[in-house]
């Protein structure tokens, strides 16, 4: 049976023991933000020195740190104090969505990976939430272990890791027999219910 505080400490196992991943997860999802909020657009104005004609291209020359050259299959317009619009990279965009992709790529192989060590254990943390719930009762030197008001299993001696028992119950939870109490439960149901139409 799935609640909500079953769900909860669903996500703080799975966050507990996937830390890395976590982080991992964390920092994609950061890194929608500039992805999205970023100008791909980014202008950059240079002073042209000198243009040119070089076939059917224009060139113009502008001064950066060191003399380039920029061609157009058509004329540009230059400002009148001489200065060209030209696109600039946008360098954090470009390193947003490689870091993006990378991350993205890892969590999936993570997710889909068999190697216990790699993947996520969802199954494993869904196995230790439920094992958490398992309620252990004694009567007459025996002990029941019941688990969502179904009997895992009774024992003479107290069972400390009901793991296997637990992984048929997530399977084959039908499987299970549904447990009505001890005797002595029962004899206190039948006497409330005796006390309470007098």
């Amino acid at each position: 049976m799935i609640t909500f505080k079953r769900i909860l400490r669903y996500l703080f196992y799975t966050i507990k023991e996937n830390r890395s991943k976590t982080i991992m997860l964390l920092c994609a999802i950061a890194l929608l933000y500039p992805i999205s909020n970023c100008n791909p657009d980014l202008k950059e104005k240079v002073k042209v020195i000198t243009s040119f004609k070089y076939g059917v291209n224009t060139c113009y020359v502008y001064y950066s740190d060191s003399f380039n050259v920029l061609k157009f299959d058509k004329e540009q317009t230059i400002s009148s104090d001489g200065y060209l619009t030209k696109d600039k990279d946008n360098v954090w965009l470009i390193l947003s969505w490689i870091g993006f992709v990378v991350l993205c790529i890892i969590l999936l192989v993570a997710t889909f990976h068999d190697d216990d060590d790699f993947n996520w254990g969802f199954t494993e943390r869904w196995s230790d939430v439920l094992h958490r719930d398992i309620v252990c009762e004694f009567e007459d030197n025996i002990y029941y272990y019941i688990l969502d008001n179904k009997l895992l299993c009774k024992s003479d001696t107290q069972m400390t890791r009901l793991y296997d028992n637990v992984n048929r119950y997530m399977k084959y939870p039908n499987l299970f027999l549904e447990y009505k109490g001890t005797k002595q439960q029962k004899r206190n149901n039948k006497l409330d219910k005796i006390l309470s139409d007098v």
